[in-house]
């Protein structure tokens, strides 16, 4: 019985956010209303606020639905005879590129609203951080996978390694957000290059 009141969670969840992203896309991240996702689930407001507590839950949620990539893939590039900034810049593409579904303006939003309600108990930036600290785990994962292999020499220090990859993504991230006229091509050129250049002579 808990299975099943596990997969009706789980599908009424799916369709919470489904609805949420659909209005996030075409009103921004401002002008969504919890009212309005609930409608568009075809729930109850206070059905709503029993899976989220706010649209910032709601949204960190769709961002880490959109981000998740098939571990399989990962395997699978390490089978393959691509050099190790190959590997990590082709997984960083693929767990990034949800990023340029979403308008730039709604970005823009989303940050606003974590910066002007910057304390700990800000909804928005707990769940940037836990992806964060997600993401960093995963890739710290995947470079030590690459020096069990060989491909990395044992003296790599895949948790430095990892953190400097993520600081790379972040400004790039940034710099696509605010620049004017900044294309995602861009963005993947740029973390291409600079990610190339920290491997430069490392292994």
């Amino acid at each position: 019985m808990s299975g099943l009141r596990e997969r009706k969670k789980k599908q009424s969840e799916e369709k919470i956010t489904s609805s949420a992203r659909d209005i996030f896309l075409k009103k921004g991240y401002n002008n969504t209303t919890m009212d309005e996702i609930a409608t568009k689930a075809d729930i109850g407001v206070g059905t709503l606020y029993n899976y989220f507590k706010s649209k910032a839950e709601i949204f960190i949620s769709i961002m880490a639905r959109e981000s998740l990539i098939n571990e399989t893939d990962n395997e699978a590039d390490l089978k393959l005879e691509k050099d190790p900034a190959t590997i990590i810049i082709d997984y960083i593409l693929r767990s990034t590129s949800y990023i340029e579904a979403f308008d730039k303006n709604l970005w823009i939003e989303l940050f606003a609203a974590m910066l002007g309600n910057a304390n700990p108990d800000n909804s928005i930036i707990t769940g940037l951080v836990n992806m964060d600290f997600n993401f960093i785990q995963k890739l710290e994962h995947l470079l030590n996978s690459l020096k069990e292999k060989g491909r990395l020499p044992q003296s790599f220090k895949s948790n430095e390694a990892a953190h400097a990859i993520y600081s790379i993504i972040l400004t790039q991230i940034i710099m696509y957000i605010y620049t004017k006229g900044a294309t995602f091509e861009v963005y993947r050129t740029n973390v291409k290059n600079q990610i190339s250049f920290l491997f430069e002579g490392k292994y």
